[in-house]
């Protein structure tokens, strides 16, 4: 194997489940490839996710049309559901604000800035 090509196997905690409801824990590996640099180890977490195929399709045919992964699109869908639920949790928290402000509790520009 050609030294920049080098891949590394990284253990990860793995829990399965059986049957019977006893959980296992082992050391499943993973590649991580470090073709970079010996000394700079690229390696990302990773989630496994199961999709149906209507939904697989549409990942499929959205990482198409952009011209990037079906990994890299269920990334960039993942960072926007996250800012998403931000958003709405900054809001609540905006409108509790609003509703409990009072005025004479305020300063002026002055009061704060001297």
């Amino acid at each position: 194997m050609h030294p920049s090509n080098q891949v590394e196997m990284i253990p990860s905690p793995y829990a399965v489940l059986t049957r019977s409801g006893t959980m296992f824990i082992d050391l499943v590996y993973f590649m991580c490839n470090t073709a970079l640099s010996r000394r700079t180890k690229i390696c990302q977490p990773r989630i496994n996710v199961i999709l149906k195929k209507g939904l697989y399709n549409a990942v499929a045919d959205m990482a198409k049309q952009e011209g990037i992964s079906k990994s890299k699109a269920i990334r960039d869908l993942v960072k926007e559901a996250i800012e998403l639920r931000e958003e709405v949790a900054l809001a609540g928290i905006a409108e509790e604000r609003e509703n409990t402000f009072n005025p004479d509790n305020t300063l002026s520009h002055n009061e704060v800035w001297s």
